[in-house]
């Protein structure tokens, strides 16, 4: 309507739409989204200026690849402790995908299900310059972890029973040969690929679990990718400039990011809320 308004007043709107009408539904939808039995989690910070903290973060909730319901759930937290980990998710009690961080493995009641993209990309990230260098054991472990995607991504579109049966066949023999080839390596290599083999082998028993349920995906790559959404717009946000603005930014995030999983318009959805 060509109305000049203040950003200031903007962002008012913003904090004050959030407290009167998001922020219930949102903490509606984390009841909704504790109740199911498999769960992604990622988080990155976010500089919040009357926070008088060197980093704050924000963490990423998010309901299962073969969940029903289709949930992401983005909460402002002060660090990335396990404190605040085990108050965001209290009384959870199930799977949960994550990245290597340690704090994931300090809760009680729940399974950590480690990432194998992020055991992937270490080995990745110690590929050799020249591209000549086809027997380097980066390439191989590259070569051996792609295999096991391709693997798993054939097991996609069969029921959760047909696909945990067939993961014992042909995923987790893989999964077997792989690690037990990296334990055969030199224990002493140094530079990126001794830390690719050294984070591999400590992950192990996480990438693992995932064999336990048919439910369950080979990486964290749909929290990461929830995660985003976030991270590319904190390059235009840069900050929040209080705290009441951070949990306003993440309960807006919430219902956008839920919103486009479950096939709607966010800014219809937004208009009728």
């Amino acid at each position: 309507m060509n109305f000049d308004i203040k950003r200031t007043n903007i962002s008012n709107g913003h904090k004050k739409t959030s407290e009167y009408y998001f922020e219930p539904l949102v903490q509606l939808l984390k009841k909704v989204l504790l109740k199911e039995e498999v769960l992604h989690a990622d988080k990155t910070t976010f500089n919040v200026l009357d926070s008088h903290r060197t980093k704050d973060y924000v963490w990423l909730f998010s309901s299962g690849r073969y969940a029903e319901k289709k949930i992401h759930i983005y909460k402002h937290g002060p660090s990335r402790g396990s404190e605040v980990l085990e108050n965001l998710l209290a009384g959870y009690k199930g799977y949960l995908h994550s990245d290597g961080y340690s704090s994931y493995g300090k809760l009680t009641d729940v399974t950590s299900i480690g990432c194998f993209a992020h055991v992937r990309r270490k080995f990745y990230d110690a590929l050799p310059a020249k591209e000549g260098e086809k027997k380097s054991t980066s390439r191989l472990a590259v070569e051996r972890c792609d295999v096991i995607f391709q693997e798993e991504k054939k097991l996609a579109d069969l029921t959760v029973e047909e696909r945990q049966l067939k993961r014992e066949q042909f995923v987790q023999p893989k999964l077997e040969e792989f690690f037990g080839w990296l334990r055969t390596l030199n224990p002493m290599i140094k530079g990126k690929i001794g830390t690719a083999i050294s984070y591999a082998l400590k992950q192990e028993a996480k990438v693992m679990n995932f064999l336990k349920d048919g439910r369950l995906v080979l990486s964290n790559n749909l929290a990461e990718r929830g995660i985003k959404s976030l991270v590319m717009g904190r390059k235009n946000w840069l900050f929040a400039a209080t705290t009441e603005g951070a949990h306003a930014n993440a309960a807006i995030l919430s219902l956008q990011e839920t919103a486009k999983a479950n096939g709607l318009n966010p800014q219809k959805y937004f208009d009728y809320l």
